[in-house]
């Protein structure tokens, strides 16, 4: 029986272990997508100052702000559908952001199309996460 117990605890730590790289892979990959389809505007900081953002008026959001200004709450589904872009947000003001759940979708059709731009725009959001910054 205690052998039993210690091969529960061993396959936990190694799935512990599996998990935080996964997490770690999901940040990485996240980190790129941000890097490749947002920084020109929010910069790699994420805090808006992009190559493009003096030219943008507004100019784009501090993402790293994003939890803080929403009393510590970080609404996902809300950035999802910012990010996406093919549901309007009224909050977000000017229609200045790509579509980018278009743009992510590609050429695919159907399902799958839906599941890559999906699977993007959470990589970000994913990302985005570990960037907030606390309320001052």
């Amino acid at each position: 029986m205690h052998t039993s117990l210690l091969r529960i605890a061993v396959l936990a730590f190694i799935a512990a272990l599996a998990g935080s790289a996964y997490a770690d892979q999901g940040q990485e990959e996240g980190q790129k997508m941000f890097g490749k389809y947002c920084s020109a505007c929010h910069g790699m900081s994420a805090t808006g100052r992009g190559p493009a953002a003096e030219a943008m008026d507004p100019r784009p959001a501090d993402l790293t702000r994003i939890a803080a200004r929403r009393g510590g709450e970080f609404p996902e589904a809300k950035i999802l559908a910012i990010i996406d872009g093919r549901e309007p947000v009224r909050a977000h003001g000017a229609k200045q952001m790509p579509v980018w759940g278009e743009i992510f979708r590609g050429e695919m059709d159907g399902a799958a199309g839906e599941a890559t731009a999906r699977g993007t725009a959470w990589l970000i959001i994913r990302y985005l996460k570990t960037v907030q910054v606390p309320a001052e």
